[in-house]
């Protein structure tokens, strides 16, 4: 079995991307993105469950790096 990894950048760009998260109507902080990417550690499935659990996490208020630190906990138990 091959284990794909996906680059920092590219985490990086996932997040952020233009409209994802304004579609939405949900703002990320710069330290929140940085937290995301540290905690993802380049798995895309890591990357699915963060974003989900930060998501809930945030409840429509700014995601911060509280959020995700609370998101990447949940995200981790479910592993």
């Amino acid at each position: 079995m091959t284990t794909i990894h996906v680059t920092a950048s590219r985490e990086y760009d996932v997040l952020v991307q233009p409209g994802l998260l304004d579609d939405a109507g949900a703002q990320i902080d710069d330290d929140a993105v940085a937290a995301a990417v540290t905690a993802i550690e380049g798995y895309p499935y890591m990357l699915q469950l963060v974003g989900y659990w930060t998501w809930e996490q945030a409840d429509g208020a700014p995601i911060s790096a509280e959020h995700v630190a609370r998101g990447t906990r949940q995200a981790l138990q479910e592993l």
